[in-house]
């Protein structure tokens, strides 16, 4: 029996007990195929009520006691499925034997079902089931950018005989998107990566799609990486990596040019992204099996990181066989307060990163307690280093849900408004101005101390001024003295000029001049130590660097004034004797 049917049918049994989301089980199968089973099993829990209600009138004598099916309902359900609604098992011969043998079987238990709806056709049961809530998305495929570009990808298609509307209007989205027709496909307004396809077209098998130059991923699945814009050479890191959707999105962007570091703890899951990145032909991912928790943000390696997605496991609860499955799977509240506890240590932990400068937050959930109620409270808590920046503001209707500070900011597709899965994105950007802020801090504390230092150093000086320790001694003002002095005085006489050389001046001289000033000095007193002390004893601490000056400048005056008095004695006495000795020999030629 071919083993994508048993491996749908486990995967159903589990998600109907909800033992973890759909998208989990489906990557942590380890299965080869996932697009195959992704389909496979999304169909099988939207037309889940329908296929219980036919098998319901089976005997467990017919297909229920197969070998193949090994009494297990689920894998009933799964050959139930594509005997009824799918393709028929392809080119699976021996299964479509076995399904002829309870051909009758089927048939009774179907005529059953459409008797008690009173429907002519099973299709009909179909459509009602669907129109619960009437969901219709695009099929959206992402030009991988490592090995092609969208013209090229645009023109290969148009040359196969697709017919290539142009870009479609941003305003005009769902109806544009909704209004293909079979042989036709657009670009989307919003992501320069990704084509439209019309509702139900099957690409997983085109000859892009199995080379790696198309992938098939949701257009909401596409943001994230377009939101975190990590250009070519950063260091970007993926905490929650597996399957490896968004991680070869993020490797595309970059044009593989640069490094992709990619954290998983689920070691299978690993394994499958490791054969999506070989098929799209990236090198500059590097795959870790490791839990994102134990990495150190202040590791060497870890300061390196610019960029982190932070994608972590969710309800699932915006798939679009979840919506239309069983209503209940994603509100089960004691399960979304678990979740919600391990969203927020994943994102606070990605926020430690310490050159981290946009940290982006993804889910797959409609629930408020998975998005909005987690990134306010972490943002509550690093508003100092990071703010939130505004995720797509084209998409006016787009914004988070009521009652909440930042909502403006948040983005939230759903598919009746936007034609994508049910997703939520917010992006946490790290403010610019906090090195400055923390520079600035750090100068601040620095001119503080200065001050404090400077303000001890002043009350010591006043106290040393107290006690009369403060006046400048005579043998500094001295030395002071003779460095100002010139080598050559000019002293101004009632008679005439005279020039007295430095020499002239004798030792006498030299030490009147310097003595302390004991007279008046331009109608001024000099002031004495005792004078000093009295004046300091009221004297404040703001006047005390001026009066210090003060004090210099008048010791300066007093001694300029001394200095000029001796020199200019010396020069009368000289006079007076150069007189003296002419009319001495003035006599003396008389007689």
């Amino acid at each position: 029996m071919d083993s994508l049917y048993i491996v749908a049918g486990s995967i159903l049994k589990k998600s109907l007990s909800k033992k973890a989301s759909l998208k989990t089980l489906i990557y942590d199968s380890g299965f080869n195929n996932i697009p195959k089973l992704t389909a496979l099993t999304t169909e099988l829990v939207k037309n889940n009520e329908l296929l219980q209600e036919i098998l319901s009138h089976f005997d467990g004598h017919g297909l229920l006691s197969e070998d193949i099916v090994e009494g297990k309902k689920e894998i009933a359900l799964a050959l139930l499925y594509e005997e009824l609604l799918g393709n028929r098992f392809g080119k699976n011969v021996a299964l479509r034997k076995v399904m002829r043998k309870h051909k009758a079987e089927i048939k009774a238990a179907v005529d059953k079902v459409l008797s008690a709806h009173n429907v002519k056709y099973l299709k009909m049961l179909t459509k009602r089931e669907n129109s619960k809530a009437d969901i219709k998305i695009p099929r959206y495929m992402r030009v991988n950018l490592i090995r092609s570009s969208p013209d090229d990808v645009i023109k290969h298609l148009q040359d196969e005989g697709w017919d290539f509307v142009g870009k479609l209007d941003l305003e005009k989205f769902k109806e544009q998107a909704l209004s293909l027709r079979e042989d036709q496909f657009a670009l989307d307004p919003l992501l320069f990566d990704v084509l439209v396809f019309p509702v139900g077209t099957i690409l997983f098998n085109h000859a892009l799609t199995l080379s790696g130059t198309l992938v098939q991923q949701d257009k909401a699945s596409c943001i994230p990486a377009h939101v975190l814009k990590p250009p070519s050479g950063s260091v970007v890191l993926d905490c929650c990596a597996a399957p490896g959707n968004k991680t070869s999105h993020l490797a595309s962007l970059m044009k593989d040019d640069g490094k992709v570091i990619a954290l998983d703890q689920s070691l299978s899951r690993m394994q499958t992204m490791s054969h999506l990145l070989e098929k799209i032909g990236s090198k500059c991912v590097e795959l870790i099996n490791q839990d994102f928790l134990t990495v150190q943000p202040d590791a060497e390696d870890a300061k390196k990181i610019e960029f982190i997605l932070v994608d972590p496991t969710c309800s699932s609860s915006g798939m679009l066989g979840v919506q239309q499955g069983k209503d209940n799977y994603s509100t089960d509240q004691a399960r979304l307060e678990t979740l919600s506890r391990f969203q927020i240590t994943i994102l606070k932990h990605a926020l430690k990163f310490p050159n981290a400068k946009r940290i982006v937050y993804s889910t797959c959930s409609i629930h408020k307690e998975e998005n909005e109620q987690v990134v306010e409270q972490v943002m509550s808590h690093v508003s100092h280093h990071f703010k939130f920046k505004k995720v797509f503001p084209e998409l006016k209707n787009c914004r988070g849900l009521d009652g909440f500070p930042h909502s403006k900011y948040f983005l939230r597709l759903s598919t009746e408004n936007d034609l994508t899965q049910g997703f939520f994105v917010a992006c946490f950007q790290r403010r610019k101005k906090v090195l400055e802020q923390i520079v600035k801090a750090i100068k601040t504390a620095e001119h503080c101390n200065k001050n404090k230092k400077m303000i001890t150093e002043t009350t010591d000086l006043q106290e040393s001024a107290a006690n009369n320790e403060f006046l400048t001694s005579d043998s500094k003002l001295k030395k002071k003295k003779k460095k100002e002095k010139p080598l050559v005085s000019v002293v101004p006489s009632h008679d005439m000029n005279v020039e007295l050389k430095k020499s002239d001046v004798n030792s006498d001289t030299k030490k009147k001049k310097y003595k302390k000033p004991q007279s008046l000095i331009s109608g001024e007193q000099t002031l004495t130590d005792e004078d000093n002390k009295k004046k300091c004893d009221n004297f404040s601490e703001d006047k005390l660097e001026g009066f210090t000056a003060t004090l210099k400048r008048k010791h300066k005056r007093s001694l300029d004034s001394e200095e000029t008095k001796s020199d200019g004695l010396v020069c009368e006495e000289l006079v007076q004797k150069k007189k003296k000795r002419k009319k001495e020999k003035f006599v003396s030629l008389e007689d």
